[in-house]
């Protein structure tokens, strides 16, 4: 039995050209507000002379992920909103990507002489268990954010991280064990819970004289309201 293949790791946005920020920028609105793939491949067409991908290729990508909505959340605190524009930005870089994949999986079977139809159902395929991979992560940062939110509610904005510390806790976690951080500037490794696929972690009280976790960036402070 072989081991599914995992997902390519998404380009970080600090390392993007300028073309792909604004590209990656218009397909996290077309993907929010278009009714339909032709639609928001309609929106991204001045996009696509730099973008080292087929509208063909492009539309069938955004046909597969636009079959997947995203989760609701039931919290809506600042963890969960920067959470929410993070995953989005996610999951435009993810079909970003796949729409290069894909265009350069027809381009080679167009080279080799082999039916364009079959390269792109298995191309799809592929990126359909890919993107099923990214789905489990942005749920799971998600819900790490959900439980943070919720942790404010109790112990304020300032939260102690805590970790089950067994054989199976990775470095990151264990050295973030008894810290603290602001609920309102996100730790570098990310949430409690979300800092790598079966992290265990989870927010509690703060611990006195503890030293900050180095933090992301600051998000605005959000009331806590429910999710509509």
């Amino acid at each position: 039995m072989t081991t599914p293949a995992s997902a390519p790791p998404q380009q970080p946005s600090a390392t993007m050209a300028v073309a792909d920020t604004a590209l990656v920028a218009a397909l996290a609105s077309a993907l929010a507000t278009a009714v339909t793939p032709m639609a928001a491949l309609t929106s991204l067409l001045p996009f696509f002379r730099t973008s080292r991908v087929q509208p063909a290729s492009m539309l069938a990508v955004l046909d597969m992920v636009m079959s997947f909505p995203p989760e609701r959340t039931g919290v809506a605190g600042s963890a969960s909103l920067v959470t929410s524009r993070e995953n989005a930005l996610r999951r435009a870089q993810f079909a970003l990507a796949a729409g290069r994949r894909v265009t350069r999986d027809l381009a080679g079977a167009r080279s080799h002489g082999q039916p364009l139809h079959q390269a792109l159902a298995d191309a799809i395929a592929r990126e359909r268990r890919y993107f099923g991979q990214h789905l489990d992560a942005m749920w799971n940062r998600a819900r790490a954010a959900a439980q943070v939110d919720l942790a404010v509610m109790t112990y304020g904005n300032l939260i102690g991280w805590n970790t089950v510390l067994d054989a199976r806790t990775s470095a990151e976690c264990r050295a973030a064990d008894g810290k603290n951080f602001e609920a309102t500037a996100q730790p570098l490794i990310g949430w409690p819970g979300a800092v790598h696929p079966h992290c265990r972690c989870y927010p509690g009280p703060p611990v006195r004289g503890a030293r900050m976790l180095a933090s992301a960036h600051r998000i605005p402070v959000r009331r806590l309201v429910p999710a509509g």
